[in-house]
């Protein structure tokens, strides 16, 4: 039971380590004091000089492959609180393993320092280094690889080289962490979820953007979620309200039922009630409300083609 507890505990205390290690990468300022910058300013890095004088040293030397070191550290964490190590590794494998990690960081900066020899045409990537991406050391291994594989094979050598080494730091990776095909899976998983999350979501609010907000063309609303109210249905008229509303394409859609006209019903229109309210005399369910008075600036539409308001029947005018 001890022996468990201290697996947990180393697992827990290199979990801790990869995160102190990418703080201080995240946070890494070139003008800080480290080997490379003698300065009498106060370090800005989250770990004070310590982190400061780490994350220089492995920016200078391994570029953006001084991520690898907590990516590894991440892996053996977790190795050690599933309790998948002490009891299954011998000694040997431990030291191939480690052998493996040790050649693993060069190797990793030599591709990231390829990719700026062999793709010219890329754009220049802003590095905190002037080593680049890849690193001093990776710099130095990514010519001398690159040369090589010119002069042996030609034009193509470079990126056969290339090539050949992505499969050795994919096969060096596995070795490495000794994760299981599992995980390997659940972490590609993992990635595909992370790198596509921004574009599913942003399609997503698109697309209720558009649906939220009512398009028009052509005058006519284009159908759309929640464009009937049964509420107001059969109290308000299917077309414009007042004599501009056509020409707003952002005007909210009435109830889509067929408007009620004086022709349309099939009878003669109704009389005006605006009489009946200048004479104090209430007016029954159903009166239509002309909505452009005899004193309006407006002009009056012809008798049958104006659009009228049914009332509710207890309602009084």
């Amino acid at each position: 039971m001890l022996r468990l507890r201290l697996e947990e505990g180393l697992g827990l205390v290199l979990c801790g380590l990869a995160c102190a290690l990418l703080a201080a990468l995240v946070t890494y300022n070139p003008a800080d004091p480290s080997f490379n910058t003698a300065t009498s300013q106060p370090p800005t890095n989250l770990l004070g000089t310590v982190g400061a004088t780490v994350a220089d040293s492995l920016l200078q030397g391994l570029g953006l492959g001084a991520v690898l070191p907590a990516l590894v550290l991440v892996a053996w964490g977790w190795r050690f609180l599933s309790h998948r190590v002490l009891d299954f590794e011998s000694w040997p494998l431990l030291a191939l393993r480690m052998g493996a990690i040790v050649c693993l960081l060069p190797v990793c900066s030599a591709l990231l320092a390829a990719i700026r020899l062999l793709f010219t045409a890329l754009p220049a990537l802003g590095w905190p280094t002037q080593a680049g991406i890849g690193g001093g050391l990776g710099r130095s291994i990514a010519q001398a690889s690159i040369a090589a594989g010119m002069a042996a094979i030609g034009p193509a050598g470079g990126m056969v080289i290339w090539l050949l080494g992505g499969l050795l730091a994919i096969m060096l990776a596995a070795l490495g962490t000794g994760l299981r095909r599992q995980e390997w899976s659940a972490l590609w998983r993992a990635t595909v979820v992370v790198t596509t999350l921004p574009g599913r979501l942003a399609r997503r609010f698109v697309r209720s953007y558009a649906n939220s907000r009512p398009a028009m063309e052509n005058g006519t609303p284009l159908p759309h979620p929640g464009a009937q109210n049964t509420f107001y249905d059969g109290t308000l008229p299917n077309g414009a309200l007042f004599d501009d509303e056509h020409e707003d394409p952002y005007a909210t859609p009435y109830a889509g039922q067929p408007r009620a006209t004086g022709t349309a019903a099939g009878h003669a229109p109704a009389a005006p009630a605006m009489g009946a309210m200048a004479g104090g005399t209430g007016a029954a369910a159903g009166t239509a409300l002309i909505l452009h008075t005899p004193d309006s600036p407006t002009q009056r539409p012809a008798p049958g083609s104006y659009t009228h308001l049914t009332l509710p029947p207890k309602l009084e005018v």
